[in-house]
């Protein structure tokens, strides 16, 4: 009979998948550049990993880590982890596999009979591996699932009391709440976003190639990693869906490929989202670009608190839109097959009157910013073309005072031609726009236009004296 005690048992039940380092399956391409940056874990004491869903970060460290023939232990925390015993029972098993016989030691600081606080506790953890043998590798996956200031202290003061041999790689969608400050002042950090693990084109190709086995060209490697911002998730989902012989052809996205990454962002995304940030995204579909006073005049619509502007920063951080470059002021736009699956999304989940109406408040929004295009952009797709052409009668004088011409010739492009040769205003406005761009074939056609009776009737005197300067104004540079 052994004399020897049982090794103690875990505090709280243990689930041996949340352990288990996940395999690699399907194709993965090679990220020397992302490499190089992870290869630096055994120089620092953590390893940061932010970036939204869709960026590869489990992948990522799971294809480096069997590139470098790598052990680690892989914890993948989810929301039970917001109780910190099961959290940290968790963190001792997992180490247990990279350092054997550390976990009972782990154990009895969770059964202690003056229950230790989060930091405490992390604290404690630290002190227990410091007579490490050799380096030893945690990986904390998914941390932003435990959600809560407990799990966050524990991790923190982990990393702060751990001794140098033990290194951290802590992947997550949002900025953890841990004390970082220290420790980046020390060079003990290295992080990387999701601006990091974007595919670039060349990346998307390679993808791309050993998916469907099929050739690419680089116009096609860049049209992809535009269409969706370089996600990587995404762009496997255009792979399997075989969206990408679509998208060579120039076609619109096909009904699988929408179905695919329709259901990844509402998995991953859009059903992990407050309800107003859910309907804020799903909204923003129907702009071609958008700011953060847009966001919050369509929050305000929506009732309930004003949204603040770190709202509009963690809805950001989502990278389904990006920012806008050259503007004066700070203007986003969809990634363009992100914007399709949402209004693809908005329209089956919201009721066509309501989507009009709101179309409609947009519009007066662009108009009361200035912002003329945009208004009649959404007045026509309103099909409501009299309030469009009310509009731009509005704003002719100043914008031909700007000597604005081409602005003007924007707008005018909006309307039907139906609709311009009902109106002597902007017929008059075609008229200089042709005269000033050196159109004289179409300013012929439509002083011709003009002077039939049914239109020179309507004329006004003022306008008449215009149509006139124009059929005698000599023939120069405009």
């Amino acid at each position: 009979m052994s004399l020897l005690a049982p090794p103690a048992p875990p505090p709280t039940l243990v689930s041996r998948s949340k352990i288990e380092r996940p395999s690699l399956n399907g194709h993965w391409v090679r990220r020397p550049r992302i490499e190089s940056r992870l290869d630096r874990v055994f120089e620092r004491s953590l390893v940061l990993i932010t970036a939204p869903a869709g960026h590869g970060k489990t992948s990522t460290i799971v294809s480096w880590l069997r590139l470098r023939n790598t052990d680690a232990a892989w914890l993948l925390v989810d929301e039970r982890d917001s109780d910190l015993t099961r959290f940290a029972t968790h963190v001792a098993v997992a180490l247990d596999r990279v350092v054997p016989g550390v976990a009972p030691e782990l154990f009895a600081l969770l059964e202690a009979p003056d229950r230790l606080g989060p930091r405490e506790l992390g604290e404690s953890f630290g002190e227990a591996l410091y007579d490490l043998e050799r380096d030893a590798l945690l990986v904390l996956d998914d941390f932003h699932a435990a959600g809560t200031v407990a799990a966050s202290a524990f991790i923190g003061a982990l990393l702060t009391a751990a001794p140098r041999r033990l290194h951290t790689i802590l992947c997550t969608r949002n900025s953890p709440d841990v004390p970082l400050a220290r420790l980046r002042t020390m060079g003990e950090v290295e992080e990387l976003t999701g601006a990091d693990l974007r595919f670039s084109p060349e990346e998307t190709g390679q993808l791309l190639r050993l998916e469907t086995g099929e050739p690419v060209d680089q116009a096609l490697e860049a049209s992809v990693q535009a269409s969706v911002g370089g996600w990587p998730a995404a762009i496997r989902l255009i792979a399997l869906s075989g969206a990408s012989d679509a998208l060579q052809r120039r076609e619109p996205v096909v009904e699988r490929h929408a179905q695919l990454l329709g259901d990844y962002l509402g998995e991953e995304v859009l059903d992990r989202l407050p309800p107003l940030h859910r309907n804020l995204l799903l909204w923003a579909s129907l702009l071609d670009r958008f700011n953060a006073s847009l966001l919050e005049a369509l929050a305000a619509e929506q009732g309930g608190k004003p949204l603040r502007r770190d709202e509009v920063e963690r809805l950001r951080a989502l990278e389904l839109f990006r920012e806008i470059p050259g503007l004066s002021e700070t203007w986003f736009a969809y990634h363009p097959l992100f914007r399709e699956v949402l209004r693809r999304e908005l329209e089956r989940t919201t009721d066509a009157a309501a989507i009009a109406a709101r179309r409609r408040s947009i519009a007066q929004w662009f108009a009361t910013a200035g912002l003329t295009l945009e208004a009649v952009q959404h007045l026509v797709a309103l099909d409501d073309i009299p309030a469009a052409t009310a509009l731009i009668e509005s704003r002719l004088s100043d914008a031909f005072a700007r000597e604005d011409w081409q602005l003007v010739a924007s707008w005018l492009r909006l309307i039907p031609m139906e609709a311009v040769r009902e109106s002597p205003e902007l017929l008059l406005a075609s008229a200089w726009v042709a005269y000033l761009s050196g159109r004289d074939a179409l300013l012929a056609d439509i002083l011709e236009t003009m002077r039939a009776a049914e239109i020179w009737h309507r004329a006004t005197p003022a306008q008449r004296a215009e149509i006139a300067l124009l059929t005698t104004i000599p023939e120069a540079d405009p």
